[in-house]
């Protein structure tokens, strides 16, 4: 009998605990979809991002995908059609073809594989789901993030929506975050009722206690607030997995939390990878009522800002150099 794994590659050893996962999540969901067994890959968690210590617990969360795999050779595939289910071979799918699948599922098979997840997780996990909870999850600046950007050019963080970051762009910005989530959770309180009094909000993210005071103060006044900054990482990800309502950042770890999470999610316009059927999709100018022409011309000035990251940051040389040598 067959068998699918995800396993990582040495460019992934760098990955953050949310992005890691995600890569194993996908996996398995081809494999509820393909219905061949699943087993799991011992990972490699980067100490730069987060404690060893956080990171085997949540290893543990997701048990249920299956026993560790023996040290058997593998077969990187490129398309899951090479999968062959007779044959006794073990098959790790890379993330790129695990998304892909993903992507280009219908949403009648995307529901039917997200929910098979989630109960299988619910029922192996002893969670509880947290009712008048709100919990918002803020992608901001960390150490772990040196890997990918560094202060001199975190200016290329602009795909993940740096919460203390000004991008200089009307829409892109923490004073503009701070009201496009402020009013997201009004939004949440009005549309569902909430008795103010029970409600709970939890606003998760890295950094300063001092760049979050803005929207701390507003958070306030709608309901009682909890900072969670630098905060155990295993606890975060299961109160994000527990909450009635979710909010998403432009981050793989919330994004992770999507595919587990039971009550209502939202997220900022879309997200780079294929999301679970059931997330919410925001538009800034139906949640703010902007005009269309400051809209349009905020994705004027962010398709401008996308080049010049381009731009400033592409090797082309390097790009040049092997495009040659694949043929010398």
């Amino acid at each position: 009998m067959s068998i699918i794994t995800y396993k990582q590659s040495a460019r992934e050893y760098t990955e953050g605990i949310g992005s890691l996962f995600q890569r194993e999540l996908l996996a398995y969901l081809v494999s509820i979809f393909l219905k061949v067994k699943f087993k799991r890959s011992r990972p490699f968690f980067y100490a730069r991002h987060n404690k060893v210590y956080y990171t085997k617990k949540i290893h543990k969360l997701f048990n249920f995908f299956g026993d560790l795999l023996n040290n058997v050779p593998l077969i990187n595939i490129n398309n899951t059609k090479q999968i062959n289910k007779k044959k006794n071979l073990a098959y790790n799918i890379p993330y790129k073809q695990s998304e892909t699948f993903f992507r280009n599922l219908d949403n009648k098979n995307k529901k039917k594989i997200v929910s098979n997840l989630r109960k299988k997780f619910w029922k192996k996990n002893n969670l509880f789901f947290k009712k008048n909870t709100i919990v918002l999850h803020l992608r901001n600046y960390s150490k772990g993030d040196e890997v990918l950007f560094t202060r001199s050019n975190i200016e290329r963080s602009f795909p993940y929506q740096i919460f203390s970051f000004n991008y200089n762009i009307p829409n892109q910005n923490s004073e503009f975050y701070t009201k496009w989530y402020v009013a997201l959770v009004t939004k949440i309180v009005s549309e569902n009722k909430l008795n103010k009094n029970n409600l709970k909000i939890y606003l998760c993210s890295t950094g300063k206690k001092k760049e979050f005071q803005k929207i701390k103060q507003e958070l306030s006044k709608i309901g009682k607030i909890r900072l969670l900054l630098n905060f155990n990482e295993f606890k975060t990800l299961k109160l994000m997995i527990c909450a009635e309502f979710l909010i998403l950042a432009q981050s793989s770890f919330s994004y992770l939390a999507s595919f587990l999470n039971l009550g209502k999610k939202y997220i900022r316009h879309s997200y780079r990878s294929p999301l679970p059927f059931d997330v919410i999709f925001i538009k800034d100018y139906n949640l703010l009522k902007l005009s269309c022409i400051h809209y349009s011309y905020c994705k004027f000035l962010q398709v401008l800002y996308e080049i010049k990251i381009f731009l400033k940051y592409t090797d082309f040389i390097q790009i040049i150099k092997n495009k040659l040598n694949r043929f010398f």
